[in-house]
């Protein structure tokens, strides 16, 4: 536009803005031209798809830590009340669980094998002689 404005200058014709219409390229340029938008292109998409499979990455494993953590906490709170449970047990409370769900029939053993309810337990403690 420079050349243009200073050669027309000559003839007191001063240039301020230029427009250009019906601009034509050979159909190789155009096509090559074409073909650089349409990769472009190509490659913006696939930046787009990267971009979204990172964020369902990241979810996925704030997924997985939040479940990690979940079954931690129900593992501690089944620990705490196993360990209190344990602590409460003790032989007399097993004995009387025995007593209370015992429906009074005593087992149907065949082969001259012992009962394994032992009536002689099933009163308390054993007297001494």
């Amino acid at each position: 536009m420079t050349k243009l404005g200073d050669n027309l200058a000559r003839y007191h014709i001063i240039v301020d803005d230029i427009y250009i219409s019906n601009i034509r390229f050979s159909p190789e340029y155009e096509k090559a031209i074409e073909a650089k938008q349409v990769a472009q292109q190509q490659v913006e998409t696939q930046r787009q798809v990267l971009a979204q499979r990172e964020i369902e990455a990241q979810q996925k494993v704030v997924t997985a830590k939040g479940e990690a953590e979940s079954i931690l906490v129900v593992a501690q709170g089944q620990a705490k009340a196993n360990e209190a449970l344990a602590r409460s047990i003790s032989a007399i409370l097993v004995e009387y669980k025995g007593i209370e769900k015992w429906n009074g029939i005593l087992p149907q053993v065949s082969g001259g094998a012992v009962p394994f309810v032992d009536i002689g337990k099933m009163g308390g403690a054993k007297k001494e002689k």
